[in-house]
């Protein structure tokens, strides 16, 4: 195996996680580090902008993260800058580990960050994502306290858009998550002017989580539980995501199937009396097949990820 046949899997493996490759790389990461690097670097300098890029990148990135690759920030950030290109590379993964990828792979970059954060035409999700990440980097001794607060003053004053945008979600978690009562105030003026929807976050929301954070000497209580936390499987954690499970293939298969609802359901009469039994039923997420750019199944109109994806007080 050599690290062209790693790339070549990456980028054709289908609905099927590589993990034969993708621990490979991990073991000879010496071989890998460069050509992955190289590739990252090349879509962000525009000179590979192929679809098999795109589906490898997917990998790399996982894979750059858990190897905490600092050496690669700066591309990542400027990779993330662009909505459109971020989103087709990880599309659920941005709400799922952005904060988590950019903690393992901080530099010490607090500008990088910071751009990241402050840019308007980034991805909002992405934009709150960093702004969690620079929080708990905060907690963790790479800010000061001083420093998050002027930082947070200088974002609720200038920050852009002036009105409802997922990244002050992110403001509301951090300061939530970081117990700066000081600011409590000018959170709960952002949630009364619905510059975060009252169904991602409202005032009760915020003061719950900062409540939790006071009640915590060490102040790391709203991280551990939201699980925000420096980036460690990429083999373990793309294997919980459903276009990798066995679920998804069996899923397709049946959708394919012509006629699968009249030959499954056709001969019951779901109008007649039917006996009452005690059944336990699986939970099963009625929401599993809904990606986060579909329209959202509530039927708001709007797209999933900005609706129902992301609950009270949580950043998906």
């Amino acid at each position: 195996m050599t690290i062209d046949d790693i790339i070549r899997d990456f980028a054709t493996t289908g609905s099927t996680l590589p993990r034969s490759s993708m621990q490979w790389a991990l073991e000879n990461w010496d071989d890998a580090y460069p050509r992955f690097a190289g590739l990252l670097e090349a879509y962000v300098g525009g000179t590979d902008r192929s679809e098999e890029a795109e589906r490898a990148l997917l990998f790399v990135i996982y894979l750059l993260a858990e190897k905490d690759e600092k050496r690669a920030f700066r591309a990542l950030c400027s990779l993330i800058r662009e909505a459109e290109a971020i989103e087709t590379i990880l599309d659920d993964g941005i709400t799922e580990d952005m904060e988590a990828i950019l903690i393992s792979m901080f530099d010490g970059s607090e500008q990088v960050l910071n751009a990241v954060i402050e840019d308007v035409d980034a991805d909002e999700f992405v934009r709150a994502g960093a702004l969690l990440a620079r929080a708990y980097l905060t907690r963790t001794g790479h800010f000061t306290d001083d420093e998050m607060r002027a930082y947070l003053q200088h974002l609720f004053d200038e920050m852009e858009p002036r009105g409802p945008c997922y990244v002050w979600a992110g403001w509301l978690d951090a300061v939530s998550l970081l117990g700066y009562g000081d600011l409590a105030a000018r959170a709960e003026e952002l949630c009364r002017l619905e510059f975060v929807e009252p169904g991602i976050m409202n005032v009760n929301d915020f003061r719950g989580s900062l409540r939790r954070t006071l009640g915590d000497p060490e102040r790391m209580a709203g991280f551990e539980h939201r699980r925000i936390a420096p980036y460690t499987d990429a083999i373990g954690s793309l294997s919980r995501w459903y276009c990798f499970s066995g679920q998804y293939k069996a899923d397709q298969a049946r959708y394919a199937r012509e006629g699968d609802d009249d030959e499954e359901f056709g001969d019951i009469d779901l109008g007649a009396d039917l006996p009452q039994l005690d059944i336990l039923v699986p939970r099963i997420n009625p929401l599993r097949h809904v990606g986060r750019n579909d329209l959202c199944p509530c039927g708001s109109g709007k797209k999933f990820k900005k609706c129902c994806l992301s609950g009270p007080g949580t950043t998906p």
